[in-house]
């Protein structure tokens, strides 16, 4: 009889890959590490729970984070002015794609990114969205449009 997977295991298969999707998503090492490190601690007390798909549910997690640390990032941007603070993470160097995808509305930078840094087909993009799959292709398609317009 083989035995199940430990978080321990889970976590050292996924860790890297995590990461890598906060990174896409924030365009920010420092951050990307401290939203990885809150997915797992979000994920596990449900991996006793036997989740049917923990790296699913890990996605998701994972993204909502991100788009919760957008929120608070936008917000933190717009008072920055008024309180005369320089923005020291504005000095992170990002590739040119990186950068035209950091551009993008939120949900599309989602989709571009499960869809190909996660290999994510759109029905599951679909549900960690909690859209229906017609506006993933909607998202992707109108994301495409405006990474080709910046690169052409």
């Amino acid at each position: 009889m083989a035995s199940l997977p430990t978080f321990a295991d889970f976590y050292a298969r996924e860790f890297s890959s995590a990461t890598k999707l906060a990174y896409l998503l924030t365009g920010s090492r420092n951050m990307a590490e401290d939203i990885a490190q809150e997915a797992f601690i979000r994920v596990y007390p449900r991996f006793n729970e036997q989740l049917n798909n923990p790296a699913a549910y890990l996605h998701t997690t994972l993204i909502n984070l991100c788009k919760s640390w957008h929120r608070s990032e936008a917000r933190r941007r717009k008072h920055m002015p008024r309180l005369g603070l320089i923005d020291s993470c504005s000095t992170l160097e990002v590739s040119e794609m990186l950068d035209i995808i950091g551009q993008l509305p939120y949900r599309q930078r989602v989709v571009i990114t499960l869809r190909y840094w996660v290999n994510m087909p759109d029905s599951e993009i679909a549900q960690v969205l909690k859209c229906r799959r017609g506006t993933v292709k909607s998202l992707a398609s109108r994301a495409h449009k405006t990474i080709r317009g910046q690169i052409l």
